[in-house]
């Protein structure tokens, strides 16, 4: 007879069976007092969840049972002390584990293709500020992911991804405290001072912040001289149905289409539209329309100087100016949003628009680009104006899709430049 005893320390929750010659299952689980003298034993450890499953294959198992028997001799006793093991995952928590296994592949997947797409926008950014904005959103969609991995050295990149970006737009203060702020923390005991690669993301703050300078600098030294320089002479008109036919007979070249959004700001007193001064922000870049006085500006064709440079824009007010549109502070409001699908085409020194708004409304403009504002060159340019208005049959007109906007955006607005539009209406060149 053979003998099994399983147990955990102490004899605590005690099973056991026996088993006869030809493997039969021996109903007593308890042998006699002198047939435990004669037995051989035996003492061995096993996993408690390896002992159980063979006690019960054993209990259940007739060809299990009968292999088992015929490789132990007669009359053995075997002990057999449970090791306790670390609780195995269930059914529930394998299918949980499994969830959260895939939801952080899926969130690798995503960021490297994210990292992928956001290197190609700020290669592209360098050249085109949309593709600057598209290379910001796009790492901001990169920190939301990093942040559900809750690693600290990727999150630091995306910030400086966001920075560059921001660089590229030409917000230099938002980029620089970026920048500071990343590198403080890698250099901090309570920040990431500690994780392996702390030291390439010093280096990466320290390149960000040279080429912030570098550009800051260009920036500054560039922008001013071309605002005195450029000046641009254009009139408006409603494009008749043979517009694009006539573009096409005389010659002129299709050029990039492109999508834009333009956001208005003035003062509650609407201080700006009152002096003709348009405060524009151009997919987040900021730019200010001032009037060239003189009789060109008042016959159809209007004379304006763009301020790009936030310092200048600030200096001509005489006032601080908002550096975004986003969380306005007090004494500023939206104008007007302005959205545009715009066709440019080139004929010999003339740029020409054809603007079309999502409710349908169309406007064209055909614009010279002077480096003075001499009033015997911005009559010559107004002659050619003239000339090529003639030539294709088009009427001039003061108003445009900004009025357009005011009409439904800003009723209060839309009537104050209307009246100051009228007195330019029955004024003739």
């Amino acid at each position: 007879m053979i003998k099994i005893v399983a147990y955990y320390g102490r004899y605590q929750n005690k099973t056991s069976l026996s088993i006869e010659p030809g493997g039969i299952l021996h109903n007593e689980t308890e042998t006699s007092n002198k047939n435990n003298s004669q037995m051989s034993k035996y003492k061995i450890q096993m996993p408690s969840r390896s002992a159980l499953a063979m006690l019960h294959l054993l209990q259940e198992n007739d060809a299990y049972r009968k292999l088992f028997s015929s490789l132990w001799n007669d009359n053995i006793s075997i002990k057999i002390r449970l090791k306790p093991e670390k609780d195995l995952m269930d059914v529930q928590g394998n299918q949980l584990s499994s969830i959260l296994l895939w939801e952080y592949i899926e969130l690798e997947d995503a960021l490297h293709w994210l990292s992928t797409l956001g290197g190609a926008f700020s290669n592209l950014g360098e050249h085109d500020r949309k593709f600057a904005v598209k290379a910001g959103d796009n790492a901001l969609k990169q920190l939301i992911v990093a942040q559900k991995f809750g690693d600290k050295m990727v999150i630091a990149k995306c910030w400086l991804f966001v920075a560059m970006s921001l660089m590229q737009q030409e917000y230099f203060d938002k980029a620089a405290f970026i920048v500071k702020r990343v590198h403080a923390h890698c250099r901090n005991a309570r920040g990431i001072k500690d994780l392996a690669g702390s030291g390439k993301l010093v280096a990466m703050c320290r390149g960000i912040w040279a080429r912030l300078q570098y550009e800051a600098r260009k920036s500054q030294n560039s922008t001013p001289a071309q605002n005195n320089e450029e000046v641009e002479i254009e009139f408006k008109f409603t494009p008749p149905s043979d517009f694009l036919q006539k573009l096409e007979d005389l010659g002129a070249e299709k050029l990039k289409f492109k999508t834009m959004k333009d956001v208005y700001l003035d003062t509650p007193k609407f201080e700006l539209i009152r002096k003709d001064n348009w405060l524009r922000y151009r997919d987040g870049k900021i730019e200010l329309k001032v009037p060239v006085e003189s009789e060109h500006h008042k016959a159809r064709n209007t004379v304006y100087k763009e301020l790009t440079c936030l310092r200048d824009i600030e200096q001509h007010l005489g006032y601080k100016v908002p550096p975004d549109v986003e969380n306005l502070p007090d004494g500023w409001i939206i104008l007007a949003t302005v959205e545009t699908r715009r066709q440019h085409w080139a004929w010999q020194q003339f740029n020409i628009v054809h603007d079309k708004l999502p409710d349908g409304f169309e406007i064209g403009e055909i614009e010279l680009v002077s480096s003075s504002s001499d009033p015997c060159h911005l009559a010559a340019m107004t002659a050619k104006l003239d000339k090529i208005a003639a030539q294709l049959g088009l009427a001039k007109q003061v108003k445009g899709k900004v009025n357009h906007c005011l009409r439904t955006q800003n009723p209060e607005a839309f009537k104050i430049l209307s009246d100051e539009q009228e007195k330019y209406e029955n004024e003739k060149p």
